[in-house]
């Protein structure tokens, strides 16, 4: 993931963005499981978007036990080249979240009017299939909504980083002495007249 929009981020997490971040952990995991749900369902492309947008809150959660294996391992792949994860995962994690469940709660609402409910059969594992979606767009929406959350956080503790920087550097400039910039003036002076040698 390429990193965007955090570069102003300074200092560790605080234990507010922790305990955020660790509720944005089940919502990855039960991204995985929808994943698995819709493959087993006979809808692999849905499955496919799930592993990629529960990817993202891999490499967001590195440092987590949990999902620190699945980031280890996603590293070996050419994913891996594209971030080191961590915080800097925050906005794509985000906005890959944000769109999966959007789309997906378009396609839960399209299953609900056709069929008026979002078990249209039973008896066949297929049946299921609008749950897991419902599972992967619920989860998804609820964690691009914690990650706002921490990125306002995130956003709160530069500012009080930028403050304090400029607090030292007022200070540390306290005994210097203001030396104001000469003002110039144009059109000052003697004026001069062109004489006739000065002419060509």
């Amino acid at each position: 993931m390429i990193p965007i929009g955090v570069g102003s981020f300074h200092g560790p997490p605080t234990e507010d963005m922790l305990a955020k971040l660790a509720c944005v952990k089940w919502c990855v995991l039960a991204t995985y499981l929808s994943a698995i749900g819709r493959l087993v369902t006979d809808e692999p492309f849905g499955a496919v978007n799930d592993v990629f947008g529960a990817s993202f809150g891999a490499f967001l959660l590195k440092e987590d036990p949990a999902l620190g294996y699945c980031f280890r391992c996603l590293q070996e792949t050419p994913l891996g080249a594209m971030s080191e994860g961590g915080l800097s995962c925050l906005l794509p994690y985000l906005l890959m979240a944000s769109l999966n469940s959007l789309f997906g709660m378009l396609r839960v609402y399209a299953i609900a009017v056709r069929y008026g409910t979002l078990l249209p059969c039973t008896g066949r594992p297929l049946c299921t299939q609008p749950l897991w979606v419902l599972l992967s767009a619920l989860s998804q929406l609820l964690s691009s909504c914690i990650c706002w959350k921490v990125y306002k956080l995130m956003q709160l503790q530069a500012m009080e980083y930028l403050r304090v920087d400029l607090n030292i550097g007022g200070a540390g400039g306290e005994g210097r002495s203001a030396q104001p910039l000469p003002l110039i003036r144009p059109f000052q002076g003697t004026p001069h007249q062109l004489g006739e040698a000065d002419r060509v």
